[in-house]
């Protein structure tokens, strides 16, 4: 069993940022996680990707493949389906796709049989819609 916005698995402790715990962030070149958004392929379209575990990535960490319940930052949920990066909501999953001109597709991992807990493990591809 997870509890409501934590999880476990492969666990990063570097990076800069004040997070918050839960939501999606990636990367950037500078060494900050920055909040996603499926509206801007420069904001986690091909980018290292994790899941806040606290307010600090040094000490929480970010989880960059396992098990985490997105109870609060997950907008829908189906077994087996696809979990990919939201648009308009900055650091939310969602199960469905976007749609938008100029959004990003990538798929971040997949809901488990547990309502809100998804097995997190993004793809390295995304595709930019036209």
């Amino acid at each position: 069993s997870i509890g409501n916005d934590s999880g476990s698995g492969e666990v990063a402790y570097f990076g800069t940022g004040t997070l918050t715990t839960g939501k999606l962030y990636y990367l950037n070149t500078s060494g900050v996680w920055t909040l996603t958004n499926a509206d801007d392929t420069t904001a986690g379209g091909s980018q290292l990707l994790g899941i806040a575990l606290g307010s600090s990535p040094s000490s929480d960490g970010v989880l960059l493949r396992g098990f985490f319940d997105m109870t609060t930052y997950l907008t829908g949920f189906g077994r087996g389906v696809p979990v990919y990066v939201k648009q308009l909501n900055t650091g939310y999953a969602t199960i469905t796709q976007p749609t938008g001109t100029n959004d990003f597709v990538r798929v971040i991992g997949y809901c488990t049989d547990t309502v809100n807990v998804i097995y997190f493990n993004p793809d390295g591809t995304y595709i930019k819609l036209a």
